[in-house]
C-alpha cells in the first residue's frame, strides 16, 4: 500500500491516515476510543463506515433516507491545511455531507459532495 500523508488529526481531535490499495482504491484508517483488539492478522477489527461520493450530496441524502438511513452527524465543510494535504489536495476543500445511521441494523454511510 502506498500512505498519502502520516497520521493527521482532524480539527474534532480524530487522527486518520489515508492510503490506496495497488488497484489505486483510496482507504482511510481512524483511530478509534477503546482497548486495543489484537486480530490474527492486523490491529484492524471492523469496517467502520462506507464512504461514498456523490454528485449531489441533497438528493442522495434524500435516496439513503428511503432506504432507512438518517443523517447522524454532519461533516465539517472544510479542516486544516495539514487535514487537506493528509487527504491529498494541496489547495484545501469544500464538502457536503453527512454520515447517516440506518434505522434498524446501525449501518453507516457517510456521503460527501467534494464542492472545490
Amino acid at each position: 500500500v502506498k500512505f498519502i500523508s502520516p497520521p493527521t488529526a482532524r480539527s474534532d481531535g480524530t487522527l486518520f491516515a489515508i492510503f490506496t490499495d495497488p488497484d489505486g482504491i483510496f482507504y482511510e484508517l481512524r483511530e478509534v476510543e477503546g482497548a486495543d483488539q489484537e486480530t490474527e492478522t492486523t490491529h484492524i477489527f471492523r469496517v467502520d463506515r462506507l464512504n461514498i461520493n456523490v454528485s449531489d450530496f441533497e438528493r442522495s441524502r434524500a435516496w439513503y433516507q428511503m432506504m432507512g438511513y438518517d443523517v447522524t452527524e454532519k461533516l465539517a465543510s472544510t479542516d486544516s491545511a495539514d487535514v487537506a494535504r493528509a487527504m491529498g489536495v494541496e489547495d484545501g476543500f469544500e464538502v457536503d455531507g453527512a454520515l447517516l445511521t440506518h434505522r434498524e441494523d446501525e449501518s453507516t454511510v457517510e456521503l460527501v459532495q467534494w464542492i472545490k
